[in-house]
């Protein structure tokens, strides 16, 4: 079974596909200070993503495994080179941290930022998730040749 997260087909040059990363200033704002203290810290932990990142002709293709994450519950942003995927794996029973023996899954929000590393297109931008793997293909953008004259000014 495959659930389609987004496909962006809009004629618009500069398209977000979601809310782009917070910078520094609207991260103190939220989240407060480093010495404020309290419930307030400055970053909530959360767990790593790991991702593939491979380039083909027509598309670069990021794909990562999201096991027992719902759809509705990730996030994905492109701003500029900066793809960003954020999402939160919930625990379905409450079990309490002593009857643990091992605990290797990560439970709670996640998030992956990446440079990509050719330029891409937002506009036909798609996620898709499939039998607990996502895979999100963003279009490559054609490269352009610009060929320059070259005037000689010569010096008198």
């Amino acid at each position: 079974m495959s659930a389609k997260i987004f496909k962006n087909n809009s004629s618009e040059e500069s398209v977000s596909i979601s809310v782009p990363v917070p910078d520094d200033a609207e991260a103190v704002r939220s989240l407060g200070s480093p010495s404020a203290g309290g419930s307030n810290t400055w970053a909530r932990p959360e767990g790593e993503l790991a991702i593939d990142v491979y380039v083909t002709p027509s598309a670069v293709v990021v794909r990562t495994a999201m096991a027992g994450v719902r759809p509705q519950d990730i996030n994905i942003s492109l701003h500029n080179d900066l793809l960003t995927i954020r999402g939160t794996r919930l625990e379905e029973e409450a079990i309490e941290a002593d009857c643990y023996m091992l605990q290797e899954c990560y439970w709670g929000s996640f998030s992956r930022s990446v440079i990509l590393p050719v330029p891409v297109e937002a506009r036909g931008a798609e996620a898709v998730m499939k039998n607990g793997i996502l895979k999100v293909i963003l279009p490559r953008v054609n490269p352009s040749l610009v060929s320059l004259h070259i005037d000689d000014l010569s010096y008198e």
